[in-house]
C-alpha cells in the first residue's frame, strides 16, 4: 500500500514538472500609437542657445534662455512647447541678469538645438522702454558667418514714449543693437522736452 501510494504521488509530481508556457509575444503598436506612446509632455522646461564662435578660451555665452509650462520633443533636436518666455542675452555682458537684452512672452513654438528658436501666438516682446507686439518671432542663433538675428515676417506694432510704429517687417540684431522695419507708417516724437 505505501509502494502503492508513493509511486501515485511520484506520478502526480511529475505530471506537475511540465515545461512552462512560454509568454505570449505582446502586439507590436502601429507606428502611428509608438509615436503617441513614446512622445511625453514635460512640465517646466529650460531650452539654451549658445554662441558657437571661438571664445578664445571662454566658456560659452548663451544667446537665448527659453522657458515653457510645458514642452514635447519632437525628435533628437527639436522641441515644441507651450506658454513661453524667452530671454535673447546682449553679448557683451558677463552676468546673465545684467545681459537681458529682449525679453519674449509667447503661446507656443518650436525650438531647434543649436540652431533657432521660434515664438508664435500673442507674442510680446521688451526691448528697454519698448514693447513690441507680433504674432511671431524667429531667433536665428549666431555662427561664424553671421551675427544673431530675431526676425518677423508678419505685422509688428512697436511702441516707447518716443514712438508709435506699425511695420510689415521686423529684423533685430542684438550683436549690433540695431533693428530695421521695413513697410512703417507712424509717429517718433523728435522734439526737445522745454522745463
Amino acid at each position: 500500500m505505501r509502494r502503492r501510494l508513493l509511486s501515485v504521488l511520484l506520478g502526480l509530481a511529475l505530471a506537475g514538472c511540465t515545461q512552462p508556457q512560454a509568454p505570449s509575444t505582446p502586439e507590436l503598436p502601429s507606428a502611428s500609437e509608438e509615436g503617441e506612446a513614446n512622445t511625453a509632455v514635460i512640465d517646466d522646461i529650460h531650452l539654451y542657445l549658445h554662441d558657437t564662435r571661438p571664445t578664445g578660451g571662454q566658456a560659452l555665452k548663451p544667446t537665448l534662455h527659453l522657458q515653457a509650462k510645458q514642452g514635447t520633443q519632437v525628435n533628437e533636436s527639436t522641441w515644441s512647447f507651450n506658454n513661453a518666455y524667452a530671454i535673447i542675452y546682449d553679448k557683451s555682458r558677463n552676468d546673465e541678469e545684467q545681459g537681458k537684452l529682449i525679453e519674449i512672452w509667447a503661446q507656443e513654438g518650436r525650438f531647434e538645438e543649436g540652431k533657432s528658436a521660434y515664438l508664435k501666438g500673442s507674442v510680446k516682446a521688451v526691448l528697454g522702454d519698448m514693447t513690441i507686439e507680433l504674432s511671431d518671432i524667429e531667433w536665428q542663433n549666431p555662427d561664424k558667418d553671421k551675427p544673431g538675428e530675431a526676425r518677423s515676417d508678419s505685422p509688428v506694432k512697436l511702441s516707447s514714449p518716443q514712438m508709435q510704429l506699425q511695420a510689415n517687417s521686423l529684423r533685430i540684431y542684438p550683436d549690433n543693437k540695431e533693428f530695421e522695419l521695413v513697410g512703417v507708417t507712424g509717429s517718433v516724437d523728435f522734439g526737445r522736452q522745454e522745463q
